[in-house]
């Protein structure tokens, strides 16, 4: 009996944790998980072959707020701006596969934690919401040919921020 068996997988995941100085708090969380396995046997004259593909992406956003002032706004565009690079250099290895090291995961959460400013209400959620909207859709511009839209990277980008928008919808604020 012959028995040949292969497995790769390929974790990415982001974490942002943001709080301003007012007190409002963003937490996002993406991760993009894939795997392929196979397997064969081969036992005189009968044989079988397994071929399993995965992948697996989501999200979770929570906000919480008390208001959206003036000093929110500037600490929002700030927070955008000190993020930009970070969010390029995941999307960039999501890009190419590249799979994220434990450690790697946790040194870029820990980094990314300070960036974001907290959120007080609902219009500092759509201002924060729209500020990302536009980061992320400004990487991707960036990151894709024009001329070759990679699908793989635009789909789940416009799918996950569709779900973000609907979800932010049903939002409800605590004050």
């Amino acid at each position: 009996m012959t028995t040949q068996n292969y497995a790769n997988a390929s974790y990415n995941n982001f974490a942002f944790n943001f709080k301003t100085s007012s007190g409002d708090s963003i937490n996002l969380s993406l991760y993009d998980n894939k795997s392929l396995s196979y397997s064969s046997q081969k036992d005189g004259s009968s044989s079988s072959k397994e071929l399993t593909l995965s992948h697996q992406y989501g999200y979770k956003f929570e906000f919480n707020s008390n208001g959206l002032s003036e000093q929110d706004r500037v600490e929002i565009a700030k927070a955008m701006e000190d993020l930009k690079p970070k969010l390029e250099d995941f999307m960039k290895k999501i890009k190419e596969n590249e799979p994220f090291s434990d450690d790697t995961i946790t040194n870029l959460a820990n980094s990314l934690k300070k960036d974001l400013p907290d959120v007080k209400n609902e219009n500092q959620k759509n201002a924060v919401s729209s500020s990302l909207l536009d980061l992320f859709d400004n990487i991707i511009t960036k990151n894709t040919d024009q001329n070759t839209l990679d699908k793989n990277i635009l789909y789940p980008a416009n799918k996950l921020f569709e779900e973000m928008l609907k979800q932010m919808e049903r939002f409800s604020i605590y004050a």
